[in-house]
């Protein structure tokens, strides 16, 4: 049997509907192996259920498990709340086996498939195996200088950012699909301290982390923007050396009400959502402790004065003012397009009715440079790239990523706006 014996599909994309097709067949494969064994016919079945999500992912193919994240051929793979509870089974499962990379030269046979199958579910039930290198024309590779653990990966910064910022989107989704349970402390902080692993192994600070976060080949979903205003928030308190209580706090409240608060398109009023918000936060349990959690006070202290309008009480609901008000319009009300933080930054100066602060939009600007990160730009001879990170001191203009290609220009760069482009859209 080959892959030509399965009809290729026009709207399947290999590369993100591919990845996360044999994600979800190898976690039921080693599922069934384990339970069944790999002679059952149950095996079998999965084996070949596997072997076709191979075949319209079109090999070779290689799967990164890294930081927490999954990869193909080292380019992040969006996953939902499932597919994410997967990827960490399956992470772990290979590691147990000292393996990180699993590679498909080219379509494997169904007993190749059966021992990797039989390999996964050794891993799930422990270390002290050691997988062989090569099972027909599938690999294992341990990805050399990986430390595994939950707190600490050494690895590419660049592919650790995009996992951070992945699986911020993750948990985040995972709060805004449970809207009337209590409060998710423990995820919402690890959103938090997500994006703050993801900054601090950033070699030019945040950047990349931005740029991540607006190129992302997701939606502009709820909760993707409202990581997005999260991320600004602790951004701005990082730079400002604030303390880390306060950053946390301020960010984890900018989290509670953003996801509370946006809809599809544009969302509520601060002052609309605390009546909900306030009593989700004060619910649950508080972990056993016989005094209140200092965190926890915080930010619904600072939620519940975003409700009320005490702008004037503490020196950072300004700032999560601000930052909700630039996400709220990130997706237009009754129109079809999305605009980019550079685009929020533009109406945030010229429009004082969105209740932006002057000071914190001087912040979050020069925070942002000149050109962001991610921004839609035109070189001087008319091609149209993406700006990266400068990585030149004394450059006066950023890299451009052209049609796979990196340009240092040596003139002036046009910005295009999101919004002016849609409106000139047919």
């Amino acid at each position: 049997m080959s892959g030509r014996h399965f009809p290729k599909d026009p709207d399947f994309d290999p590369i993100g509907q591919g990845a996360a097709e044999l994600l979800d067949t190898l976690y039921l494969l080693g599922k069934t192996v384990g339970s069944h064994g790999p002679r059952h016919q149950l095996s079998i079945r999965a084996a070949e259920v596997l072997r076709t999500a191979a075949a319209r992912a079109q090999p070779p193919i290689s799967l990164q498990f890294v930081a927490g994240g999954v990869f193909r051929d080292r380019k992040i793979v969006p996953l939902d709340v499932d597919r994410y509870r997967r990827s960490k089974h399956l992470s772990r499962a290979l590691a147990n086996v000292e393996a990180q990379e699993l590679t498909f030269d080219t379509l494997p046979e169904i007993n190749a498939i059966l021992e990797l199958g039989a390999i996964v579910a050794r891993g799930a039930n422990g270390p002290g195996y050691t997988a062989p290198e090569s099972i027909g024309a599938i690999h294992l590779r341990e990805i050399v200088g990986v430390s595994r653990g939950e707190e600490a990966e050494r690895i590419d910064p660049e592919l650790f950012i995009a996992a951070q910022v992945a699986l911020a989107f993750a948990g985040a989704d995972e709060i805004f699909a449970e809207q009337v349970k209590p409060w998710p402390w423990a995820t919402g902080l690890t959103i938090v301290r997500r994006l703050e692993r993801a900054i601090q192994a950033a070699p030019d600070g945040s950047t990349q982390v931005a740029r991540a976060i607006e190129t992302a080949p997701v939606a502009w979903s709820v909760p993707r923007r409202a990581v997005s205003a999260t991320f600004r928030v602790l951004d701005a308190l990082l730079r400002l050396q604030v303390v880390v209580p306060t950053q946390r706090g301020a960010a984890h409240a900018m989290l509670a009400a953003a996801i509370s608060g946006l809809q599809e398109r544009e969302g509520h009023p601060l002052s609309t959502i605390g009546k909900a918000l306030v009593p989700r936060l004060l619910a649950g349990k508080l972990g056993g402790r016989a005094r209140i959690d200092p965190h926890r006070l915080m930010v619904t202290a600072l939620v519940h004065a975003l409700d009320r309008g005490e702008a004037s009480n503490h020196p950072v609901l300004d700032l999560l003012k601000t930052c909700y008000a630039l996400e709220l319009r990130r997706c237009p009300r009754k129109t079809p397009f999305d605009l980019s933080f550079i685009d929020l930054l533009a109406q945030g100066v010229g429009d004082r009715t969105l209740g932006c602060d002057v000071s914190w939009m001087k912040q979050l600007i020069s925070a942002a440079g000149a050109v962001p990160a991610g921004t839609r730009v035109q070189l001087a001879d008319g091609k149209v790239g993406i700006a990266l990170e400068s990585t030149d001191p004394a450059s006066r203009y950023p890299p451009v990523l052209v049609g796979g290609l990196v340009v240092q220009p040596d003139r002036p760069l046009k910005i295009i706006s999101s919004y002016a482009e849609a409106k000139s859209t047919p």
